[in-house]
């Protein structure tokens, strides 16, 4: 009963896992409708063989590719804008946000290039006269592997993750100035911790696997720590979760490790909560106070934990 009870104080919600998938940064219900249940509520489009699970949610817009539409929800504004693209399948991601003067943008990969689409304008055009390649793209194109495309969006800057299977690349670019302030940084993962100032992120193959941290201004790498083995990661600003087997361990960057010493299973992380399952519910929860719990009780209850 501890198991439940604890993270139940921990989350502000539990959801219910039938039917519940994690979609980037938003979880979704799929069942004849696509539907963002958290953080936010938004009903998407109706499941077909087509839609694609491309979903992205930032700064009170979330976006997804439907057929041969790209659906942008603009949620302060109440308003929903259909981009008919007739590509659907060269079109691996897209993000919408605000550009420094408040108007609404739609930044989409097509093809090794990041277009935009103008709503107002109702037309498209290359953003940025830069191929955005994947990693080892030979290779992809030899054995005609598919590859992904993520997008993340803080404040003024965009990053754009490509790849598959460990084998990533992340690119930064200021969507103000239209500068790329990162180029093609080698990553193994494509679970990364972004802000204005940093990037955290994975590098290196199993038995040495290493989260650096990537500062930004001053173009430095920062090994943080070491790992043998991992499962799956979410990494967070203070900290990361590890999943090995039915193992999490939770790490804070200036504090010792701690070892969960229950069966929980990590999902994935939206913002700065992570993502944690147990039996048939879903448990978002702050990072910080994950690990100041599991702190606690370690001090309190030794034994819990050996």
């Amino acid at each position: 009963q501890i198991k439940t009870n604890l993270l139940y104080s921990l989350s502000k919600k539990r959801l219910q896992k039938k039917n519940l998938y994690v979609a980037g940064n938003v979880i979704i219900k799929i069942k004849k409708q696509i539907s963002a249940i958290y953080p936010i509520k938004q009903k998407l489009c109706k499941k077909n063989k087509t839609s694609s699970l491309s979903i992205n949610y930032s700064n009170n817009t979330i976006t997804c590719i439907d057929n041969k539409k790209i659906l942008a929800f603009v949620l302060d504004e109440n308003k929903k804008i259909t981009y008919n693209t007739n590509q659907s399948k060269n079109i691996k991601s897209a993000i919408t946000f605000k550009d420094d003067h408040g108007k609404i943008l739609i930044i989409y990969y097509q093809k090794y290039y990041l277009y935009k689409f103008n709503p107002t304008k109702q037309s498209s055009e290359v953003y940025i006269d830069k191929k955005f390649l994947p990693p080892f793209v030979k290779y992809f194109k030899k054995f005609k592997e598919d590859y992904h495309v993520k997008f993340f969006k803080n404040n003024r800057y965009l990053g754009v993750l490509i790849g598959n299977a460990g084998r990533y690349v992340l690119n930064i670019i200021d969507t103000y100035t239209k500068e790329v302030l990162l180029k093609n940084l080698l990553l193994s993962s494509s679970k990364i911790n972004f802000s204005n100032k940093e990037v955290i992120y994975i590098s290196g193959s199993a038995g040495k696997w290493k989260l650096i941290r990537y500062n930004l201004n001053e173009k430095e790498k920062k090994i943080i720590s070491i790992f043998k083995t991992i499962s799956n990661i979410e990494i967070f600003k203070d900290g990361c979760v590890i999943q090995k087997n039915n193992t999490i361990t939770l790490y804070q960057y200036d504090k010792p490790k701690i070892v969960v010493p229950f069966t929980y299973t990590l999902l994935g992380k939206i913002n700065n909560e992570s993502l944690i399952a147990y039996k048939q519910f879903i448990y978002p929860v702050q990072f910080s106070a994950l690990y100041n719990t599991f702190q606690t009780l370690k001090s309190e209850i030794p034994q819990l934990f050996q």
